[in-house]
């Protein structure tokens, strides 16, 4: 009985305080965090007066010098979320050490602090640059309170709604162009200096850019091999060696190539077609494996149909071009 008591005097006496928990102010160091999150649903007038359009802002903060930067896109998806990143980092010009990111769906599959469970195509990303995660908590805005602050000053002073722009490579620029005016005149916690004066010591700090960023694949996919050899993705249908039969893989659409992976080890790689569908694309590595029996004949029809596949293709559509 005495802790309830404790806890109802502890009510009466101070009531303010009754079910406040205490939290700890910190400063992270140069080059260490960045914190990121979306502003949603950003209402502009794109292409004219009273042309309005919604477009998504995902924002990017780094927690020493509080550098901000702000990357629009049309949508709200995986693809954009790792798009904005790299388009961030490019910001930046460097990699913070870790990203404090809100806790999305998306992206993040199971909250675990530092060991959370991250989406495959999102931890495969950031991995490859060499960036750790630390998702804030479900429903816990203070985790991120530096990247809510600063959404807050930035799109306080944004005049969207008296701005008409061109596209969205304009709304870019032009609110590029106005959060490095602001930048002059907001100050770092961490250093009582201007954000560009702090910004400007801690990229000395920040891990170099990669010479070539990883590839932001439009489409990922997992799914087994059919017994005939093919794996279906994207409406077309494509070939490996028999020996994956049954095997589950992951097919990844770069938006140039269709590049299949079995236990991350690249099975299949075929140039992107558009505008196929229902195509079963031929691999000449697959035709001339001898486990399954072919006619010498059969087999070089098939061998040749495979070499000449996307040179058909390009000229069909080009004949219906004409």
């Amino acid at each position: 009985h005495v802790p309830i008591m404790s806890q109802i005097l502890m009510r009466a006496q101070c009531p303010a305080l009754h079910g406040k928990v205490p939290r700890l102010r910190i400063e992270t160091p140069p080059g260490a965090m960045a914190f990121v999150d979306w502003k949603e649903d950003v209402p502009v007038q794109m292409g004219g007066w009273d042309r309005w359009v919604k477009v998504q802002a995902l924002c990017m903060s780094l927690g020493f010098s509080r550098k901000p930067v702000v990357i629009f896109c049309e949508k709200k998806d995986l693809a954009s979320f790792i798009h904005g990143h790299q388009e961030g980092f490019r910001k930046l010009g460097g990699l913070p050490e870790m990203v404090r990111t809100d806790c999305l769906k998306s992206a993040i599959l199971q909250w675990k602090g530092s060991k959370s469970v991250l989406n495959e195509r999102y931890e495969r990303y950031m991995k490859s640059l060499g960036v750790g995660v630390f998702p804030a908590r479900p429903g816990e805005p203070e985790d991120k309170g530096k990247m809510e602050k600063r959404i807050r000053d930035i799109f306080s002073r944004l005049d969207f709604k008296h701005q008409v722009y061109a596209d969205m490579a304009d709304l870019q620029r032009r609110t590029d162009e106005a959060i490095e005016k602001l930048e002059g005149t907001w100050r770092s916690g961490a250093t009582g200096r201007s954000v560009t004066e702090s910004f400007a010591y801690e990229q000395g700090y920040l891990k170099p850019l990669p010479e070539h960023f990883p590839i932001i694949p439009l489409e990922e996919r997992r799914t087994r091999v059919r017994m005939d050899g093919t794996v279906f993705c994207g409406g077309n249908y494509y070939q490996v060696r028999g020996t994956y039969r049954g095997h589950e893989v992951l097919c990844v659409n770069t938006g140039h190539e269709i590049i299949i992976f079995h236990e991350w080890e690249e099975i299949g790689r075929f140039g992107y077609l558009p505008k196929a569908k229902g195509m079963v694309r031929l691999s000449e590595e697959a035709i001339v494996d001898t486990g399954v029996y072919l006619s010498d004949k059969v087999r070089g029809w098939a061998v040749e149909v495979g070499r000449r596949q996307v040179a058909l293709y390009h000229d069909i559509v080009a004949r219906q071009s004409l």
